[in-house]
């Protein structure tokens, strides 16, 4: 009885998998010169901005194996004459007997005699509800010099100011851009808004919030209203007596 031959099968064409249907999807990268991308850095050097937190030791050391512009010699040395919060007065100055190069710097930008650096250090804490006791905390950690508890407050009064004629600018000019939208010369202008509130804790244990009202129209805040169960103040003057209290405090406007 003879042998049965089986027919063998043919061979699969390979027509690719996951990895090699991911891969003809990817970009080609762009080649690029060494001149271009010598050029790219150059420009992105020239415009550096902003604020750096740098060791002074490895600041110092810099400019001690520099040269002085005047004499030509390695001889500079950079100290600090004041220092007010994160902002410090800096003099490079050349230590060569016959020279006389000074050169005098601050280490941040001034605006009215205020440093920048502190002004935003002040205003970015507010901003996550913390205020003199986390400055002094993060500013230790980070070995940084840290404002006055006097003029943290002061800062804090002056950027009250600011923020306060800013957000009084900005819900006028909202509620004029209802008004317009709307075509209304009266002095009321009917409008749709949503009224939303928040608290400064969650629960019902805080003592101080806020309602907005938003226009439906533009999105944007006509108004808000501070409300507040307790003062301070208020309750530093319940000991004092009547003819030494001020006239008029409205600082507890909420029960609930």
């Amino acid at each position: 009885m003879g042998r049965s031959t089986k027919a063998r099968s043919r061979k699969r064409k390979f027509c690719g998998n996951q990895y090699s249907s991911s891969m003809s999807n990817v970009n080609t990268s762009v080649v690029v010169s060494a001149e271009q991308k010598e050029n790219k850095q150059r420009d992105s050097s020239n415009n550096l901005t902003g604020n750096r937190i740098l060791d002074i030791e490895i600041l110092m050391n810099l400019f001690s194996i520099l040269f002085c512009p005047v004499c030509s010699k390695a001889n500079l040395f950079l100290f600090e004459d004041s220092v007010f919060g994160l902002c410090s007065n800096l003099t490079l100055k050349c230590n060569s007997s016959n020279c006389d190069f000074v050169k005098a710097f601050s280490t941040s930008k001034k605006y009215d005699k205020l440093s920048e650096i502190n002004i935003r250090i002040v205003y970015g804490l507010r901003l996550i509800g913390r205020g003199f006791s986390a400055a002094v905390k993060l500013c230790s950690t980070l070995n940084l010099p840290y404002l006055s508890k006097m003029a943290y407050r002061s800062l804090e009064i002056r950027i009250l100011v600011a923020v306060t004629e800013v957000a009084k600018k900005t819900m006028g000019d909202a509620a004029q851009e209802v008004k317009t939208l709307k075509n209304s010369q009266e002095n009321v202008t009917c409008c749709g808004v949503s009224v939303d509130g928040t608290w400064q804790r969650r629960g019902y244990s805080s003592l101080n919030g806020c309602v907005s009202v938003i226009s439906i129209d533009t999105d944007k805040i006509l108004d808000v209203e501070i409300m507040s169960q307790y003062c301070r103040t208020c309750k530093k003057l319940q000991g004092v007596q009547k003819h030494m209290k001020p006239s008029k405090r409205n600082c507890s406007n909420h029960k609930g």
